[in-house]
């Protein structure tokens, strides 16, 4: 039984993983931090309310086991690099040293397929640095997720990810070997291995990645 903080709730891959968090019997609590409003009342849930900049000021909010942190986006959602660089790299190291301190054992992030420090694309660089600052914190476990493409029904449009998932599909059933974890992952499949995981997961860091995502959905789904 464990109690989880989740903070990207309100995005495609957070909103599924906030249902599947409340109607599983395992977690007993739900805290979601985030700047908007849920709209979504149950017995295990509490949100709290801020801005990512303030988030040191309800530090208090970040006690839980388990930390699942879905926060992404792209720099022209962000608007600029600069933006993009909080969003994807800051907050999240902020939200797992402030979960840290206050005594979280596992956190999960979503980071991408790709990431490396080193990178010559700045999105792909951002996501490795997001992953080797976050490796420095000495949680229990952490477990990171580096999903390809993800395939759902977001609230915003992305033009340029929407072209990439059409032909991602069209290709998918040809994606072999090495291949397969460039395929467009299912929103819910990801979400259900991340949730699954937060329960699971032996002390460590372990990455996922396209197969392995896929296959800890089907066999452990909800």
């Amino acid at each position: 039984m464990s109690t989880v903080l989740l903070t990207g709730a309100t995005g495609l891959i957070g909103r599924i993983c906030l249902d599947l968090l409340l109607d599983d019997p395992h977690f007993t609590g739900v805290t979601a931090v985030g700047r908007r409003s849920l709209y979504h009342e149950h017995p295990k849930l509490t949100e709290h309310l801020t801005e990512f900049d303030k988030l040191n000021e309800i530090n208090h909010a970040f006690k839980a086991d388990i930390v699942i942190c879905c926060l992404g986006s792209t720099i022209k959602d962000a608007g600029s690099r600069e933006q993009f660089m909080k969003i994807d790299h800051d907050y999240p190291l902020e939200i797992a040293r402030l979960a840290h301190q206050q005594g979280a054992k596992h956190f999960l992030v979503i980071s991408a397929i790709g990431a490396n420090k080193d990178s010559l694309f700045f999105y792909s660089r951002v996501k490795g640095l997001m992953e080797e600052d976050i490796r420095t914190i000495p949680f229990e476990t952490i477990s990171v997720f580096r999903p390809s493409l993800i395939d759902g029904e977001r609230k915003e449009v992305r033009v340029m990810e929407e072209l990439s998932l059409k032909i991602g599909r069209s290709l998918g059933r040809i994606m072999k070997g090495s291949l397969e974890k460039y395929k467009p992952i299912p929103a819910t499949s990801l979400a259900r291995a991340i949730c699954h995981t937060a329960k699971v997961a032996s002390p460590g860091i372990h990455h996922y990645s396209g197969l392995e995502i896929e296959n800890i959905s089907s066999r452990y789904g909800y």
